[in-house]
């Protein structure tokens, strides 16, 4: 038994905080899983040249993986904005800016940049590419500009999944001035502003900008799932004081609203292959895509008033998985298309397109599993440690005087002059 909780504790993500939220990194392994599976499947379908309009039930389940990358940026709104309420909504410590983008410094970019670059030196070897066009999108993509690139209509990826990452990093500039909205006293407008504006973007997604590439690779056509982040902190720290209690209703709840998530992606039409490829994203197109970011938002809630969805978020291998999900997500990709170079050689067109798919995926997951944890212990787990971030500023002469507080005032009063 020590044995397993030592092995477990040694690949666990490790928070500046010191605390962990198991159910956060079980919605990321579902998050992490969903879109490991795209990209693997798709392999398969692809021997079978079959495109996603001629995949059917119940394999065009696996299509839906892309959406994996919008529960992502939920997560994202509600990590990045939990001090933020915390703080405003529950006289928590003040959030230091100083300390939030250093972490997010020492704490993403190292293993960005590492993962680039070796995949860089991988395709600059066994490919055949102008290097000085690769080493211009290798520039743009470390300062996180290859979106543009795509934008402009001169597409190509040294990492095909780079595109989330670039919109994540702009959310994480726009977090500290977005989470103003927890100055708001008013638990019902708050709450009404944020739901108003998660409604209001969906619209204007939907109807205008829809088939908008700039939209779908840029902040604007994703804020939506971020907000839906925000609104989850806002009701983990202000409704729930970050206890809640638990019920069988919301295990209902929750397994009908992921009946609902996956019914109206599969049931959406698909993209356009002449104008949307893998380096560009998708979207759920139709009337579907209107409810989707509340239906996100009732089953993040449930993942924590529920009782058997959450025990299952809180299996220990599951929140392990989870807490790896960056590392997995820069690299799968890449290993799933150096697996599969040898794994479809297995394949057999005489057998049933699940068998090969089966066959496939036993093939293929482990690789990603057991790849992808190396790296995991060896790229991003050291510089998860707080205590590296600490260094980071007393390097650039700065101590980290936004944890501390004033005597006689609210730990929050001065936020305000710092943000």
């Amino acid at each position: 038994m020590s044995k397993s909780v030592s092995f477990t504790s040694r690949f666990t993500r490790v928070t500046s905080s010191g605390t962990l939220i198991p159910e956060i990194d079980g919605l990321r392994f579902i998050a992490i899983a969903s879109v490991v599976l795209l990209h693997a499947s798709s392999q398969v379908f692809s021997k079978e040249h079959l495109i996603r309009s001629e995949v059917r039930p119940p394999f065009s389940v696996f299509f839906v993986g892309y959406y994996g990358v919008w529960l992502f940026f939920a997560i994202s709104g509600f990590v990045l904005a939990l001090p933020f309420a915390q703080c405003q909504l529950n006289n928590g410590r003040p959030v230091s800016l100083r300390h939030y983008f250093v972490r997010r410094v020492v704490r993403i970019e190292p293993p960005y940049f590492v993962s680039i670059i070796l995949t860089f030196l991988v395709l600059a070897a066994t490919q055949h590419i102008a290097i000085h066009r690769a080493l211009d999108h290798l520039a743009l993509h470390l300062l996180y500009l290859n979106n543009g690139a795509v934008i402009l209509r001169h597409p190509f990826y040294v990492s095909p999944v780079a595109w989330s990452l670039e919109i994540e990093i702009q959310f994480y500039v726009l977090a500290p001035l977005l989470c103003r909205i927890f100055r708001i006293r008013g638990k019902v407008l708050r709450r009404g502003i944020l739901l108003a504006a998660v409604a209001l973007l969906t619209l204007i997604f939907q109807f205008f900008f829809a088939d908008s590439v700039l939209w779908r690779m840029s902040i604007l056509g994703n804020l939506n799932y971020f907000l839906v982040g925000l609104l989850l902190a806002d009701i983990y720290v202000a409704t729930w004081n970050e206890h809640c209690e638990r019920s069988f209703k919301w295990d209902l709840i929750s397994a009908v609203t992921c009946g609902f998530i996956l019914f109206c992606l599969v049931s959406s039409p698909p993209n356009d292959p002449a104008k949307f490829s893998i380096f560009v994203p998708g979207s759920v197109n139709g009337n579907w895509s209107i409810p989707l970011p509340f239906a996100v938002l009732i089953l993040y809630i449930g993942a924590f008033r529920s009782r058997y969805f959450r025990s299952f978020l809180r299996i220990p291998w599951i929140v392990v998985v989870g807490g790896m999900c960056y590392t997995i997500y820069l690299y799968h990709f890449q290993v799933i298309i150096a697996v599969s170079r040898a794994s479809l050689k297995l394949y057999r067109a005489d057998l049933p397109i699940g068998l090969n798919l089966v066959i496939q995926l036993t093939l293929m997951l482990p690789a990603v599993a057991i790849i992808c944890g190396v790296l995991f212990l060896a790229v991003e787990r050291p510089f998860m440690k707080r205590g590296l971030q600490q260094e980071v500023l007393r390097l650039v002469g700065f101590a980290d005087r936004g944890l501390e507080t004033t005597s006689g005032h609210s730990p929050c009063s001065s936020v305000g002059s710092r943000s």
